[in-house]
């Protein structure tokens, strides 16, 4: 599986001046619909898919792709990183511009700057974009195999809410960490596959803990 961020760069690469947040939303909607679609018809008698369940699936990539936009920028907008961002290949937050052109390091230079980005990306990754990323896909889920709409959706979100701040603290911290070249230039591209391999492997992990929950009922 290539993976959301796979597909971003090669957006990044194919149309350069989107940008690294917009590319990075857009490559996890596309798989996002993927998923959607491969999930929907698993769920079929006959394992295909219907005209509504198609929009469905685009619907719920749609959906996936905005809410990552939204989330990216507003975590630019606050000077945190996010973890999408990252994965494609935009700069760390935690280094800014000044006006001699010099990079300067304004996050990371101790425990609690490198603990309040990490938290701070967490909250963002985690409310404001997985949230409710996990609740529209959901719904649309829900539209797909005529399931009342709003079935589930609350836990969704809240699994969403969760996963997603253990993601994006990771994104934040390591972006925060690798200020610091001194110490983490060795290990940087290590973390960089965890990364992806953790983003890639995400929403696996929430079907996971949905199919435990509706187990325990």
């Amino acid at each position: 599986m290539i993976g959301g961020a796979g597909v971003a760069r090669g957006i990044l690469k194919a149309a350069p001046k989107v940008g690294a947040v917009v590319a990075g939303g857009l490559g996890e909607g596309i798989l996002g619909a993927g998923s959607a679609a491969e999930d929907i018809r698993s769920q079929a008698a006959d394992k295909l898919l219907t005209a509504k369940q198609s929009l469905a699936a685009l619907g719920s990539g749609a959906g996936t792709a905005l809410f990552g936009i939204a989330g990216g920028k507003l975590a630019k907008r606050l000077g945190l990183d996010d973890i999408d961002t990252l994965l494609v290949g935009g700069a760390s937050q935690a280094a800014k511009t000044t006006a001699a052109g010099e990079a300067k390091q304004t996050f990371g230079k101790s425990v609690k700057d490198f603990a309040l980005r990490s938290i701070g990306s967490g909250v963002t990754e985690g409310v404001f974009e997985e949230m409710p990323q996990s609740a529209q896909e959901k719904m649309w889920m829900n539209y797909a195999t005529d399931r009342p709409l709003l079935e589930g959706v609350p836990e969704a979100a809240a699994m969403g809410a969760v996963t997603g701040f253990a993601m994006g603290a990771i994104g934040g911290g390591a972006g925060a960490a690798g200020q610091n070249k001194a110490v983490f230039k060795p290990y940087s591209n290590r973390i960089n596959r965890y990364l992806v391999c953790l983003k890639a492997r995400q929403r696996e992990l929430l079907h996971l803990i949905a199919q435990s929950l509706e187990l325990c009922k």
